[in-house]
């Protein structure tokens, strides 16, 4: 948020010293403070013309008025400020590669979209990239400040002659014939669109399919919403940049470190079985029960809203808030009991297990493992009461423990769970035998990029996994003389692991007339090795999908051996999951096999949460850390056409989207049953004459 200050208010600092270094602050691009300069037009003049001077020439205070009217005199300084407004642009082309060179866009905002973040959602901010030497220059017309209840910058004010701008411009010494120049200038200048007619060598393109072929697709960021990153309270990560200047004048303004938005999966690296972890907790703790999930913030402030349920107004604020509550008290609940739903699992493959179990023999978490499905229920009681304990234990929530406003709502949650238990060990009746699956199993990724875009650092690009599974079809298709398509696919992480190192880039063709061999410049980027599972839908004719179903060894071979930039390798020969592709016709049967993923994991859902700032990501995040921001997809700034050096027939600029996803723990979808997974767990392309965004399938 902005916060709008009164000049004044610092120009009475007595301090000049303090005076000089708030001004810079509040004139400066990347600033959450504007300067409120109405009634001051001639002293906001004076300081942004002494901004403007490099260091050994600025004045030490900032008002200094006969500075100022000397440089407006020299009429280098001056057109030099105005030829840096031919560079100005909503979306920056040299970020963050700077070989961009000669190019520029001024666009309108895409069209808004209720589940995605972009530049439509923010205030239109114009900055400036072009010649390092001259970016001093462009902080004349390109400071903000707040106006008559108005953001306006200079080139706004004097493109339309203020009167009020007028007289500070007159008072300054300067001619009224010399500011219609510069008024024509500016209109010429800052024109509403601009678009480049030649794709720039070093701008990246990337493959859509589009009306039955392909268009290239030119990402590019939205200064607008780099700013709003740079002045929001979201979680973020930095990307340093060695030369700023030449990047933009907002990096220049920040130093070269920019704020990137960085919410990676929550996953914790696990060098043993399921088994021996539970085992380890059993031995340091005494229980296998997870009673880490109950000392949550989250929990803590689940329970502490409903114990003040009773004093929301209305019955309908209280019936929408117990629901939301509920939601959350069953993902804790489901968490804290999953250590007994998988270690009775492991007990079925490795019997030997349960003679490690004898110090709890006699507890009830020993009765729950060997107990058979059927009489899980007659286990409430024990662990109803076993959870009220471990909730006492801890001083925090220990006034929760057994409180009569709470017990109804546990105890039902702790119900809930124990029948789901009993109902996903069977096939659900309602599973379609007609639809086809291939799983992929614990897939090893190696430096693939975690900037899913420039915006979000996080997981790999949801775009990248769509595109990774298009080579793959084509592929399988080409190779098999088959018609089969991708429809759709669910994404399950396993492991990850991040890397912030910078990576020294191959040789390639460069320079002007790409003659040059030699290496591009280092961009500082975030890269992941990933362990991961990707379950893909697959449709075709029924003789086809028979065809594939056989085909295992073209499964195998074709899979690409890249993906997000990283190498992409399948399991280990050794691993336990050597048998990695599997090719199921049955959906019942082959929900069994989702289920017996580690609980360790986390799915990548789609949601139907809206944003419309970056504060309230951080907002959503705080109150469930599930969701997470990441890359969606392109929102079009242009209708397609014909670009020299484009890699298709169509090319268009685009804008990236931010989007939340859910990361939901395995236990979740698996005691959710399968329809709940097939209707809700899969991603699909949806192709718009504007967008192309991911969402659910």
């Amino acid at each position: 948020m902005v916060n709008i200050v009164p000049l004044q208010t610092v120009l009475s600092l007595t301090d000049v010293k303090e005076r000089t270094f708030q001004l810079k602050r509040g004139f400066a691009l990347h600033s959450n403070m504007l300067f409120d300069v109405s009634d001051l037009e001639s002293t906001a003049l004076i300081i942004l013309i002494n901004s403007t001077l490099p260091a050994k020439d600025r004045p030490d205070d900032l008002i200094d008025k006969r500075t100022a009217k000397k440089q407006l005199a020299n009429p280098d300084f001056f057109n030099c400020c105005v030829e840096e407004v031919a560079w100005f642009h909503t979306h920056n082309l040299k970020y963050p590669d700077i070989r961009v060179s000669m190019q520029r866009i001024l666009s309108l905002p895409p069209s808004q979209k209720s589940k995605v973040l972009s530049s439509a959602d923010v205030p239109m901010f114009v900055d400036w990239a072009h010649d390092a030497k001259k970016v001093n220059y462009a902080k004349l017309f390109a400071a903000e400040f707040f106006w008559h209840g108005q953001k306006r910058s200079l080139a706004k004010v004097l493109k339309e002659i203020e009167p009020e701008w007028k007289t500070a411009f007159q008072s300054m010494g300067g001619k009224v014939q010399d500011l219609k120049v510069v008024s024509d200038s500016l209109n010429r200048l800052l024109p509403p669109t601009e678009f480049p007619n030649t794709v720039d060598h070093n701008s990246p393109q990337i493959r859509m399919p589009y009306r039955d072929d392909y268009i290239a697709v030119t990402p590019v960021v939205s200064s607008a919403m780099l700013l709003a990153i740079q002045q929001s309270y979201a979680r973020t990560t930095e990307l340093s940049f060695t030369r700023p200047a030449s990047v933009g004048g907002l990096v220049s303004s920040l130093g070269g470190w920019v704020k990137v938005l960085h919410y990676p999966p929550n996953l914790a690296r696990q060098g043993q079985s399921f088994s021996q972890n539970q085992l380890g907790r059993l031995a340091e703790v005494g229980s296998i029960l997870n009673s880490k999930v109950l000392r949550r913030k989250d929990f803590i402030a689940s329970l502490e809203r409903l114990s003040r349920l009773g004093y929301i107004a209305t019955n309908r604020q209280q019936r929408i808030q117990l629901r939301a509550q509920q939601k959350l008290l069953r993902t804790i609940v489901l968490q804290w009991l999953a250590p007994l739903f998988e270690l009775r699992e492991a007990i079925v493959s490795e019997p030997q297990v349960i003679e490690k179990l004898s110090s709890i023999s006699d507890s009830t978490e020993y009765e729950f493992l060997i107990a058979p499905v059927s009489s899980l229920k007659q286990f409430l009681n024990p662990l109803f009461a076993c959870l009220n304990n471990q909730i006492s234990n801890y001083y925090v929530t220990q006034h929760f423990a057994f409180e009569p406003r709470l017990m109804s709502v546990l105890r039902k949650q702790l119900s809930w769970a124990l029948s789901q238990i009993e109902s996903t060990s069977y096939p659900s009746a309602d599973d379609d035998g007609s639809v086809s699956y291939l799983h992929l199993k614990a897939l090893r990724l190696f430096d693939g990029a975690a900037l899913s875009n420039m915006y979000c650092s996080g997981i790999p690009s949801l775009t990248a996994m769509w595109g990774f599974l298009h080579h793959y079809q084509r592929e399988l298709n080409a190779s098999l003389g088959a018609n089969i398509r991708f429809a759709a696919f669910a994404w399950f992480i396993r492991d990850y692991s991040s890397s912030t190192e910078t990576k020294l880039p191959e040789f390639d063709m460069a320079g002007a007339n790409q003659r040059e061999f030699k290496r591009r410049g280092l961009i500082e980027g975030r890269y992941c090795d990933m362990t991961f599972d990707v379950v893909i839908r697959i449709e075709g004719d029924a003789s086809e999908l028979s065809q594939l179903a056989s085909a295992q060894n073209a499964l195998k071979a074709h899979l690409p051996a890249r993906f997000a930039g990283g190498t992409l390798l399948p399991p280990s020969i050794s691993s336990s999951t050597a048998d990695w592709c599997q090719f199921q016709q049955n959906s019942a049967t082959f929900f069994k096999e989702i289920g017996l993923l580690p609980y360790s994991g986390r799915w990548v859902l789609p949601t139907r949460k809206s944003i419309s700032s970056v504060n309230e990501i951080a907002d959503i995040n705080k109150i469930n850390r599930a969701f997470v921001p990441t890359h969606l997809g392109y929102l079009f700034l242009e209708a397609p056409k014909r670009r020299k050096n484009s890699h298709a027939s169509q090319h268009c600029y685009a804008e990236s989207a931010i989007g939340l996803v859910e990361f939901t723990r395995q236990i979740e979808i698996r005691m959710q049953g399968a329809r709940n997974f097939y209707q809700r767990a899969f991603w699909q392309l949806d192709i718009r004459e504007n967008s192309m965004l991911m969402g659910r399938a």
